[in-house]
């Protein structure tokens, strides 16, 4: 059976794209879980972010020695992963490596420098 706009059938027009609604409710359903997905993905880096900013990350700070255990200890209370410097204030190449701790302890979030 032939229809009136250059002889094809009404079934090519479904399989052209021209869809029933059925195939849209699909997309749609696909689309709200991937939504749902990435917005839990979202929130639970968020969440893991506060928890860094909260235990210091994202900041090179001198600490004493009293804080030296429970800094570095994750069972007491620490961070999981820390980047320690022990240095002397008099020697060059550690005012060096202060200012390249300084640098990547913007970049690495997930890591607590002292």
């Amino acid at each position: 059976k032939k229809s009136s706009c250059g002889g094809h059938d009404d079934n090519d027009a479904d399989a052209l794209g021209g869809g029933s609604e059925n195939d849209e409710s699909d997309d749609d359903g696909e689309l709200a879980r991937i939504r749902a997905a990435r917005v839990a993905v979202v929130k639970k880096e968020a969440t893991r972010m506060s928890e860094y900013k909260s235990k210091q990350h994202g900041s090179y700070r001198e600490i004493s020695q009293d804080d030296f255990l429970p800094t570095v200890l994750a069972d007491k209370g620490g961070s999981e992963q820390v980047a320690l410097h022990f240095y002397h204030k008099d020697f060059e190449r550690c005012k060096i490596m202060d200012s390249r701790m300084q640098e990547a302890c913007q970049l690495m979030m997930n890591v607590r420098f002292c």
